[in-house]
């Protein structure tokens, strides 16, 4: 039994129904990946979007998918360019000795104290995202309950989880759209209910992280939908 385009998704896992497991004249189908069987009804996952597979540009991306938890692996190294170690975020937990230069007593003592500081301040800054860039991995773990990000082994970027229940959409969008609009990579976002947007994964190819954003939504149990300055 066949089926015209657009396809049939699974009612609990949200990805497509192969071909031979859809009735259309009972309006029943079966999915394969998580064994139900379910109606196919008019509220039954058709997306908006294109289906998208996965691109030849997402192989340094490591996908891993265990029943309803899926786990995306992006080495820094292997995915994002050098130019990424001076914009990565300052980190948030670095304090080297602030009250030091306020208890000198002259100021030209004062002056150095606070020259000293900053030298220092960025001599650890540029070593701690040199390194980073080297050794570092974001790891978004995605499941029916939440959506997890972490960036290890070094924590120069907030890690973040979100309860599945405040997250309204993920969103692509071009890097500096306004700059270049013929830029090729873009950034995934996580956008909350409260309006709030979140950064999850930048600098990656517009069609991975497309693609991305599509395998979360699915786990997540989200209905695509556009928004405004997004990539479609």
């Amino acid at each position: 039994m066949t089926i015209e385009h657009p396809s049939v998704f699974c009612e609990r896992c949200k990805r497509p129904v192969l071909r031979q497991f859809v009735n259309l004249e009972q309006k029943t189908a079966f999915c394969d990946g998580c064994n139900l069987h379910f109606d196919i009804t008019a509220s039954n996952g058709l997306r908006q979007r294109r289906e998208i597979d996965m691109p030849r540009g997402a192989k340094n991306v490591r996908l891993t998918l265990v029943q309803q938890d899926l786990t995306i692996d992006v080495r820094w190294l292997r995915n994002y360019p050098a130019k990424s170690i001076f914009t990565i975020a300052q980190p948030v937990k670095l304090e080297l000795w602030p009250e030091g230069a306020r208890n000198l007593d002259s100021a030209v003592a004062e002056f150095f104290g606070k020259l000293v500081f900053t030298v220092m301040h960025f001599v650890w800054t540029a070593t701690t995202r040199t390194i980073a860039y080297f050794v570092n991995r974001t790891i978004v773990r995605a499941t029916p309950a939440s959506l997890q990000i972490e960036h290890r082994p070094m924590d120069v970027l907030p890690s973040a989880f979100f309860p599945a229940n405040r997250i309204a959409q993920l969103t692509v969008r071009y890097h500096w759209a306004e700059e270049n609009p013929l830029q090729e990579n873009g950034m995934l976002f996580v956008v909350l209910k409260d309006g709030s947007e979140y950064d999850l994964l930048w600098d990656l190819d517009v069609e991975v992280l497309l693609y991305l954003e599509q395998e979360i939504e699915r786990i997540l149990g989200i209905t695509d939908e556009k928004m405004e300055g997004e990539y479609v």
